[in-house]
């Protein structure tokens, strides 16, 4: 708008056309003067922007003026002041005979504009996160960062979204076909509209280079990939980088799952492997994972029947999980509830134990015990790092 006020003084330009989408019932519009960084929903119609004269006082002949451009019955009509101090104020149509409820999302360009109404905080603005795996879990995790305030993402992966994914992921049917990095991005701007979003549509395994200076460009690496390659891949990478990095996973049909956080200077993935600590199988939620899993002579549709994921209610404690350990990362240093998060969520590894199925098949029910292992609960382990770790110690 301030845009168009600038327009308005050099170049004499008062009345502007533009695009509204009608949502639902036609009793509430989303109106652009110039396109959106996300897609909008609801049915486009013409609408119009009108620099007012001193005083709110409107041209004579706007309305010949509005219909002559095409307005329809209810295309909006924004009036904006001319001193630019004045409030906008909307119509209901070009007949200009019912004012409407106005509300104003300002281009997120500066840090203090980030904290206004639509994000929860504005001191995530300058932070940058590197997603590598964009299925369930980082589909959920971007987009729980974006609303949490986080300002930049590099987004990587090398899929697009089919239509066995969508039960779990961020983006729905209109999503299908895309690149899921495309997808994504799409997700984090419709929450964060200042966002911005880098997207590399590739096989992380073979431009590791490229990784690593994205990494290096970012504040935390998150890497939520099914394949035990990738992980190792963006271990090295993190730990080149020397930035701190998380990995997050399902086993089998989500019965449980677990995260592992790294920082430099302390134990990494190559570490946690090195002690045992990683239990039960990577849940199978795709073809190409389960195709990875299948003997060449197995018949084919074999690997059909080896894909069983768990529902998204089931991933869901791992993702919240996940994006918690990463805002403690990402938080400024000093402020009481953060650094009360970061003495709570000390330990590097933590293991959620979600039903009485697979590795948790003889723990206990939750019941109303407290003191002992059950399902339905987060336990933090120690992992110590390996002195001889080939990652790490070399590093």
């Amino acid at each position: 708008m301030e845009d168009f006020r600038h327009s308005a003084k050099t170049r004499h330009i008062r009345l502007l056309e533009g695009v509204a989408f009608a949502a639902d019932d036609e009793d509430a519009y989303h109106c652009f003067i110039k396109r959106p960084p996300y897609q909008p929903v609801g049915r486009p119609l013409p609408c119009f922007f009108v620099l007012g004269e001193a005083g709110g006082r409107l041209p004579q002949d706007l309305h010949a003026r509005l219909m002559n451009m095409g307005a329809q019955e209810k295309s909006p009509v924004i009036v904006l002041p001319s001193n630019g101090l004045d409030a906008p104020i909307a119509y209901d149509g070009p007949l200009l005979r019912q004012e409407a409820v106005l509300h104003i999302i300002a281009p997120l360009d500066n840090a203090a504009s980030r904290s206004r109404g639509l994000l929860e905080s504005g001191m995530l603005a300058e932070r940058r996160v590197l997603i590598a795996g964009l299925g369930s879990f980082g589909s959920s995790a971007a987009v729980e960062l974006a609303k949490a305030g986080v300002g930049k993402f590099a987004l990587v992966d090398m899929d697009r979204l089919e239509p066995g994914n969508i039960m779990r992921h961020q983006c729905g049917v209109a999503d299908i076909g895309r690149f899921k990095t495309h997808a994504v991005r799409d997700a984090i701007l419709a929450r964060n509209p200042g966002a911005e979003v880098a997207t590399h549509e590739l096989d992380l395994n073979t431009k590791l280079d490229l990784m690593l200076e994205e990494a290096r460009d970012s504040d935390i690496v998150i890497c939520l990939t099914d394949q035990g390659r990738s992980r190792f891949n963006c271990n090295t990478i993190a730990l080149a980088a020397g930035r701190p990095a998380l990995y997050a996973r399902a086993i089998t049909r989500a019965a449980g799952g677990d995260i592992f956080r790294f920082r430099p200077g302390g134990p990494c993935l190559s570490c946690l492997f090195a002690q045992g600590a990683a239990l039960g199988e990577d849940e199978i939620a795709s073809i190409r994972s389960a195709s990875e899993r299948t003997p060449d002579y197995a018949p084919p549709g074999a690997d059909m029947a080896l894909v069983q994921p768990g529902l998204a209610c089931d991933i869901a404690p791992l993702v919240q999980m996940l994006v918690k350990l990463a805002l403690v990362e990402l938080a400024p240093r000093g402020i009481g509830h953060w650094e009360r998060l970061r003495e709570d969520l000390a330990a590097p590894f933590y293991i959620w134990a979600n039903s009485r199925d697979d590795i948790y098949r003889d723990w206990k029910p939750m019941d109303y015990q407290f003191n002992r292992n059950s399902i339905m609960r987060w336990y933090g382990v120690r992992v110590p790092r390996d002195e001889h770790c080939m990652s790490c110690s070399l590093a």
